[in-house]
């Protein structure tokens, strides 16, 4: 089976609707790195709360409540596995 990089781009169209990767995710083992993982949880977040990293720090209870959303995002048994292997 071939193994393939997702960027970030394409993990969030698919989470967010616009692509779907079921027939890739089939065919492939598709992967990703910490700095890809981290893009998408950083840009589901900011989805989810509509603001900025600033905000979120000072604002910890919008983390909080995206964090719910991520779990329907990203669950913890995901599809996608992370590393470069």
């Amino acid at each position: 089976m071939d193994r393939v990089m997702l960027d970030s781009n394409v993990i969030l169209k698919h989470l967010f609707g616009e692509y779907n990767v079921s027939k890739l995710l089939a065919l492939t083992e598709p992967y990703y790195n910490d700095i890809v993982y981290s893009e998408v949880l950083y840009l589901v977040i900011r989805n989810e709360t509509g603001e900025g990293p600033f905000t979120l720090k000072k604002r910890p209870e919008l983390v909080k409540k995206a964090s719910r959303a991520l779990t329907f995002f990203l669950p913890k048994a995901s599809p996608f596995r992370v590393g470069m292997q």
